[in-house]
């Protein structure tokens, strides 16, 4: 079946979320440590409406990312690595060639700018724009968060849910935390099949916490208030249980280790 249209968007977009009650429609552009935000219905190459980017935002390899429409709040997790851009010229003095309206790509990055930092949530009002700093960071070694990617907010109950991807686990935080705020709460452990998980949504109708595991092929069903190693409602699979994951995820080089007779494939 086609698509009722397509939008040509920068590269590396990973997180959507949509503001319904302003028809916009927010995506997070990983490599460009840049949010941009489009009209709901744009198509084509339709300019983004608006672009998030700079230092001072505190975007950092961001992925996930939820609104809050009731207090007005963007919430982005962030994994920790980003670098500065000029807007004058590339490296090799070429002039600006991105679409218009577009971040600027690693192509303008500053020589020498990259750094690598802690994992965060950055909070925002949601009609950010520009090079603005977050309203809070929550940071910190307390938070355990580690490659922090899915995102899903309840608005009712001022909660923020976030699938921790390189810890095996899903962290519920206050809405209200900042700083190195520890999680109200974690699921976590074997029975809680909770592997590399990448996606998270609360259904709200239906009082479900769905949550989508990189590490084991399932999406597994939880209670909302379910905490440390729960057992989940129910699981959808796609490969049997007892079947080996490969983990392969956006692989490039590969290699092959003669002395212990491995094939190494960084992702």
């Amino acid at each position: 079946m086609k698509p009722d249209r397509e939008l040509h968007t920068p590269h590396g977009t990973f997180g959507i979320a949509v503001d319904e009650g302003r028809q916009e429609l927010f995506l997070t552009v990983q490599h460009d440590n840049a949010i941009v935000v489009y009209n709901k219905s744009a198509k084509g190459a339709e300019a983004p409406l608006r672009v998030i980017q700079g230092d001072d935002t505190g975007l950092a390899d961001p992925h996930g990312m939820a609104l809050d429409p009731k207090r007005g709040l963007l919430y982005v997790t962030n994994h920790g690595s980003s670098h500065s851009v000029r807007d004058s010229a590339t490296r090799s003095g070429r002039k600006r060639e991105e679409p218009p309206g577009f971040p600027l790509s690693r192509d303008y990055a500053v020589p020498g700018s990259g750094r690598i930092g802690p994992p965060s949530i950055t909070v925002y009002a949601k009609d950010v724009r520009g090079n603005a700093r977050p309203l809070r960071t929550i940071q910190g070694p307390s938070t355990q968060m580690n490659w922090p990617t899915g995102i899903t907010v309840d608005e009712d109950r001022n909660l923020i849910y976030i699938a921790n991807d390189g810890d095996n686990s899903v962290l519920v935080f206050d809405g209200a935390a900042s700083g190195d705020a520890a999680p109200v709460r974690v699921i976590k452990g074997s029975a809680s099949l909770v592997s590399n998980p990448t996606g998270i949504f609360l259904d709200k109708k239906n009082s479900e916490l769905w949550v989508t595991n990189f590490g084991n092929h399932t999406s597994a069903v939880y209670s909302p208030d379910a905490a440390d190693d729960a057992t989940p409602l129910r699981v959808v699979r796609s490969a049997p249980p007892n079947q080996a994951v490969p983990g392969l995820g956006n692989p490039h080089p590969i290699a092959y280790d003669t002395k212990r007779d491995q094939i190494l494939v960084p992702n």
